[in-house]
């Protein structure tokens, strides 16, 4: 056999074998994203029908619903759900988005504790959660989103202190926690 013929047989063998690895990875990432935006779902109450794609049953894909942009392995990278009168507690559900980089749930009726859980979010870049009725204290682990770069909380009905941690955020550009109850730094 010639030896030439073998170079680009191996090459095809290798990007059959990477390809095939990628979709599996890819394939158990979409499945995890999937759940994750069910169970949020689930929580809310949702009165102008705004997330009626957002189904098991639906033909589309999670990245076609709305309010969703993936990145192009089908992970997804922001979820914008602004002023859509969405009302219930906040997820913990939604830290299993590992490559979310974008969280807009700004103007709408979220109410309860922020999750620590969204401390998970290591790629997470802007977090705007304005706008709510959202109560409790910030949690520490929000500093733990390591390039977490705007950070909107004003105009809910935070309490207690602000956390240290969040001065410590070496990446973290704006803060705005204007229009809360009573603060008091730590």
């Amino acid at each position: 056999m010639d030896p030439d013929l073998h170079m680009p047989i191996s090459i095809a063998a290798v990007l059959i074998v990477t390809s095939a690895a990628t979709t599996t990875f890819s394939t158990a990432s979409n499945i995890t994203d999937l759940l994750s935006l069910l169970s949020f779902r689930s929580l809310l109450s949702d009165p102008d029908q705004t997330l009626t794609s957002w189904s098991s049953n639906s033909s589309l894909h999670f990245c076609q619903w709305h309010g969703i942009s993936c990145h192009i392995s089908g992970q997804i990278q922001s979820l914008h759900l602004r002023n859509f009168d969405l009302a219930g507690p906040l997820s913990p559900a939604l830290s299993n988005l590992s490559s979310l980089t974008e969280l807009d749930l700004s103007i709408n009726n979220f109410h309860g504790g922020i999750p620590s859980a969204l401390g998970r979010l290591h790629n997470l870049q802007l977090l705007n959660l304005s706008w709510n009725a959202f109560s409790r204290a910030i949690p520490a682990n929000l500093s733990r989103c390591s390039t977490l770069r705007i950070l909107y909380l004003n105009y809910n009905k935070l309490e207690r202190q602000i956390p240290a941690e969040l001065g410590s955020s070496s990446m973290l550009r704006l803060l705005n926690l204007g229009n809360n109850n009573q603060w008091r730094n730590t």
